[in-house]
C-alpha cells in the first residue's frame, strides 16, 4: 500500500528534489503523476524476485554494452526538472 502525501497542484521533479532534500527522517519517496508517495520497504519475496530478474539482466547488458543497476536510483523522463515523475524502479537499464 503507498501513502500519498497531498498538496495543492502537482509537484514537478524539480519541487520534489528540493522537498526530499528537507526532509530530516529516512522513509523513501517518489515522485507519481505529481504526487509524493512514501514508499513501503519491500518484502523478502519482493527482493527475490527482483534479484532472480536483475542478475541475467545484467549479464544480457553488459554483453550488448548497456548497463543495468539495482535499485537505490531515481529516474525521470525530463531533463529540465518540469516532468511530474521520479520513479525509483527496482531495475535501471540504459542503452
Amino acid at each position: 500500500m503507498e501513502d500519498r502525501v497531498h498538496r495543492p497542484g502537482r509537484c514537478t521533479i524539480a519541487a520534489f528534489d528540493r522537498f526530499v532534500d528537507a526532509q530530516r527522517h529516512e522513509r523513501d519517496r517518489e515522485l507519481v503523476d505529481g504526487d509524493v508517495v512514501l514508499m513501503t520497504n519491500p518484502t523478502e519475496n519482493h527482493e527475490q524476485i527482483a534479484g532472480n530478474l536483475g542478475a541475467p539482466l545484467k549479464l544480457a547488458m553488459d554483453a550488448a554494452g548497456c548497463r543495468s543497476d539495482q535499485g537505490g536510483m531515481r529516474v525521470q523522463r525530463d531533463d529540465g526538472g518540469r516532468g511530474r515523475d521520479r520513479p525509483k524502479p527496482d531495475i535501471v537499464v540504459r542503452g
